[in-house]
């Protein structure tokens, strides 16, 4: 006989769930918005090195249903680049291949499924967790997460704009010193690069919320009950209920 889950009741406040709410949709928009930048990026950059019209090269790129096939294009067109410089060529091939590293991050959290996740009265936050493996050991993808990758796919971005040969006039930086920026942004969009002497260091409550979060269980959703306190609605005695 299957055992039944155990059944879990919280209190919980309306500010709570829609704090949480706002911080999860926050980063999440964000990370979403900036991975769309990253593609557009690489688009100016197949329509440079193919030479077609903006039209047409919109047409081709976009008929793409996925970032894949947009990638395998931009790939196949750089193979046969005459417009752009070795150095040029050598950047984007390393862009593109940094961009490839990072979509499946976008991919996790563009097809996850949002999980509630309660830990205490006044601790409650969203994470994103894959519908199909939810309860197994595979970590969730928390929004200091998404936080992160937005400000990788960011720095990507700008990079690949600022490379662009109609563009770089303006920037006093080499090709060779935006290609080691590139190789020098972290292998997963999630994880950060080496700590910044500059940057003040992290506040030990922020590093408590942060373990707090990638430790706690998903509750809800896993036999949990949670009760929302509306202002003004007092809740029944046990006796009443």
């Amino acid at each position: 006989m299957t055992t039944p889950p155990k059944k879990l009741n919280m209190n919980v406040s309306i500010e709570a769930l829609e704090n949480a709410s706002i911080e999860f949709f926050h980063a999440y928009g964000a990370a979403m918005a900036e991975w769309a930048s990253v593609e557009r990026a690489l688009y100016y950059w197949f329509l440079g090195i193919t030479g077609m019209r903006d039209g047409m090269a919109r047409a081709i790129f976009y008929s793409g249903r996925s970032f894949n096939a947009r990638a395998e294009m931009l790939q196949s067109a750089i193979g046969s680049a005459y417009r752009q410089s070795e150095a040029e060529v050598t950047f984007i091939k390393a862009a593109l291949k940094k961009a490839w590293s990072y979509s499946g991050f976008r991919n996790n959290i563009a097809h996850g499924e949002p999980m509630l996740n309660v830990a205490g009265a006044n601790e409650i936050f969203y994470t994103i967790v894959q519908g199909k493996r939810i309860g197994m050991s595979e970590p969730s993808v928390a929004i200091e997460d998404m936080e992160t990758a937005a400000e990788n796919f960011s720095k990507l971005k700008q990079l690949l704009i600022d490379m662009i040969p109609e563009y770089r006039p303006q920037n006093p930086k080499s090709p060779e010193e935006y290609l080691a920026l590139v190789q020098g942004l972290p292998s997963q969009p999630h994880t950060k690069s080496a700590p910044n002497p500059s940057e003040p260091p992290e506040q030990p409550e922020d590093a408590r919320r942060r373990h707090l979060r990638r430790q706690a269980a998903s509750i809800v959703g896993h036999g949990a009950s949670v009760r929302v306190n509306i202002p003004g609605k007092e809740e029944p005695n046990e006796g009443e209920k």
